[in-house]
């Protein structure tokens, strides 16, 4: 099986070439142990996206999950063998929508109904948080 699932904030707005292809970077974060002390690390993931993905946009900010899927293929350049690692998208959602995303669904749609559905997961998440012992 070749499945692949990242969540993470688009770094830069996504571009479009020829209304077929669809290109922006994920960013994940993760907690690495550095000697004696936790720091975040980040990293940068390439996708690209074929199809009915083109018809969509993110917008730098926006926290997405996207499952994808790795591809493998090589090209020749000036005799030489270059081999290319690609992040093939198969599913995409928006689970927020960035600050710098000036196009918010409206209150009574079905987006609209989500955003505001995640944005109350989100406060009672943090209410809750306040209870925690640690």
């Amino acid at each position: 099986m070749n499945k692949l699932l990242l969540t993470g904030f688009v770094s830069k707005d996504s571009q479009v070439f020829n209304e077929k292809v669809i290109k922006f970077n994920l960013v994940t974060k993760k907690n690495v142990k550095v000697n004696d002390n936790w720091e975040e690390k980040a990293s940068f993931h390439q996708l690209t996206g074929f199809g009915y993905f083109t018809k969509r946009t993110f917008s730098k900010g926006d926290l997405i999950s996207v499952e994808a899927h790795i591809d493998y293929s090589n090209y020749q350049k000036d005799g030489q063998t270059v081999y290319q690692t690609s992040l093939i998208l198969d599913s995409v959602e928006v689970l927020k929508k960035g600050q710098s995303s000036s196009q918010q669904p409206p209150a009574g749609s079905y987006a609209g109904n989500r955003q505001q559905e995640a944005n109350a997961f989100d406060k009672k998440r943090e209410d809750e948080s306040d209870d925690l012992p640690y």
